[in-house]
């Protein structure tokens, strides 16, 4: 969230599902305003968000997807590799991930 915080935006943050952890995509619209300008899944502990809903609802509002793909590296939502499904996706190499180099990370554009 620093990358966006210290460019000027405000995040908005979404209450997670109790059964994945991973942000509630039924309350995502409602949080939606004119001043939104991306969507940001976390794909937590390598569970995949649900990609189809998200993604359906940022294309009805020309809002972009910037995926949280941290614990996500090779994980995959319906046969699909995390990490792909939005404008970019960011990738941590911190010690706690999946693969590590200590500290660092990655941008992905599509």
């Amino acid at each position: 969230m620093n990358a966006f915080v210290l460019r000027g935006a405000r995040p908005v943050f979404i209450d997670v599902r109790a059964d994945t952890l991973n942000l509630d995509e039924s309350k995502l619209e409602a949080l939606i305003t004119p001043r939104t300008k991306a969507i940001v899944p976390v794909h937590y502990a390598g569970v995949g968000c649900e990609m189809d809903q998200i993604t359906a609802i940022a294309y009805s509002h020309g809002i972009e997807i910037v995926e949280d793909n941290a614990h996500g590296l090779f994980g995959k939502y319906k046969g699909k590799y995390l990490g792909t499904f939005g404008a970019l996706a960011a990738q941590s190499f911190h010690e706690t991930k999946n693969f590590s180099s200590g500290e660092g990370g990655g941008i992905a554009n599509q």
